[in-house]
C-alpha cells in the first residue's frame, strides 16, 4: 500500500487543505482499515481496490454533510444536507412459481 499526502488551497476560504491518499499496488485507491482518501477539511471516500466500498457507514462523506453509502462500487443511499435521502436499492418480491413436481 502507497502513500500520498498532497496540499491544495480550498477557493472559497483561502485555507489549505492537506490529502493523504491510499492505493494498492496498481495504483487504485485502497485501504482496508480506513478511508483511503481523508482530507483535513473532515472529508472522506472509503475504497477498496478502485471501488468505493464501505459495509458499516458511508464511503463518501463530505464537510457539507454530504454522505454516500456505497457497496463493491455501487451507489446504494445519499443523504444530502438538508436531511433528505435517496435509496437505490429497491427490493424485488417475484412470486414464486408452481412447478407442479
Amino acid at each position: 500500500m502507497n502513500k500520498i499526502v498532497n496540499t491544495y488551497w480550498d477557493s472559497p476560504s483561502r485555507l489549505p487543505v492537506f490529502r493523504e491518499e491510499y492505493t494498492d499496488s496498481d495504483g487504485k485507491w485502497h485501504r482496508e482499515d480506513g478511508p483511503a482518501i481523508s482530507c483535513s477539511d473532515n472529508s472522506e471516500a472509503w475504497w477498496i481496490h478502485g471501488k468505493l466500498h464501505r459495509l458499516d457507514g458511508p464511503a463518501v462523506l463530505d464537510n457539507s454533510g454530504y454522505k454516500a453509502w456505497w457497496i463493491d462500487g455501487k451507489q446504494i443511499r445519499v443523504e444530502l444536507p438538508s436531511g433528505t435521502v435517496y435509496n437505490f436499492i429497491e427490493e424485488h418480491n417475484e412470486a414464486e412459481e408452481d412447478s407442479n413436481c
